[in-house]
C-alpha cells in the first residue's frame, strides 16, 4: 500500500521553447498567433523507408546560439536542444543563478525535460 505523498512547493518562473514554429517565448508566440505549421515532411533524413514521413522538425536551430563549439561537437541535437529550452528557460524567469547580491543558489533550480526519443540519431 503506498502512502500518501509529501507536498512540495514548486515556482515555475520561466519558460523556455524550442519549436518547429519558434524558438523562445515570442517567437513561438508570434508562431502560434500567424497560425504557422510546424510539422512537415521530414528533411534531415531519409524518411522514404518508414511510414510516416512527417515530423515537427526544427530547422532553423542554432546550437552554437546555446552550447560552445566544443560542446556542439560531443552532444548530439537532443541535448543541444534542451539546453537551449533550459536556458531560455533561466533567461526568461529572470533568476541570477550562482552567488552575488540578488543571486539565487544553484541548490534552488531545476530544469525539468521530457522527450519520447531522447538520443536517437536520425
Amino acid at each position: 500500500m503506498i502512502g500518501p505523498v509529501p507536498r512540495r512547493r514548486v515556482a515555475v518562473t520561466g519558460i523556455g521553447v524550442v519549436t518547429p514554429i519558434g524558438t523562445g517565448k515570442s517567437e513561438f508566440w508570434e508562431g502560434v498567433r500567424a497560425g504557422r505549421q510546424g510539422v512537415r515532411p521530414i528533411t534531415r533524413f531519409d524518411a522514404s523507408r518508414l511510414k510516416t514521413r512527417i515530423a515537427g522538425e526544427i530547422p532553423h536551430f542554432e546550437p552554437r546560439d546555446y552550447v560552445s563549439a566544443k560542446s556542439v561537437e560531443r552532444t548530439d541535437r537532443f541535448g543541444q536542444l534542451s539546453i537551449a529550452a533550459a536556458r531560455l528557460a533561466i533567461e526568461d524567469s529572470g533568476l541570477r543563478i550562482g552567488e552575488g547580491a540578488h543571486a539565487v543558489p544553484e541548490i534552488e533550480t531545476a530544469v525539468t525535460i521530457g522527450s519520447a526519443l531522447g538520443g536517437i540519431a536520425g
